[in-house]
C-alpha cells in the first residue's frame, strides 16, 4: 500500500476507470488512494496474527482443495 501511494500521481487513468466501473457495475466501494491509505493505517494495526490464522482457518478446508 505504500508503495502504492506514494506512486498515486503516476497512476494510469486505466486503474481509476477499472474502480469507477466496479463501483458501477457492481455496487464496490471506491475511496481513492489517501481514503484507503488512511483506512490501512487505521484498522491494520489492530489485527492479530491469532485472528488472522482463524479466519484463514475457516476459508481453507478440505472440501475446497484440489
Amino acid at each position: 500500500m505504500e508503495a502504492i501511494f506514494s506512486e498515486k500521481d503516476k497512476t494510469l487513468s486505466e486503474s481509476y476507470v477499472k474502480e469507477y466501473l466496479q463501483n458501477f457495475l457492481k455496487q464496490t466501494a471506491a475511496p481513492g488512494l489517501v481514503k484507503e491509505n488512511d483506512l490501512v493505517h487505521q484498522f491494520f494495526p489492530g489485527i492479530t496474527l491469532t485472528e488472522l490464522n482463524m479466519i484463514s482457518a475457516s476459508c481453507i478446508q478440505d472440501t475446497n482443495r484440489f
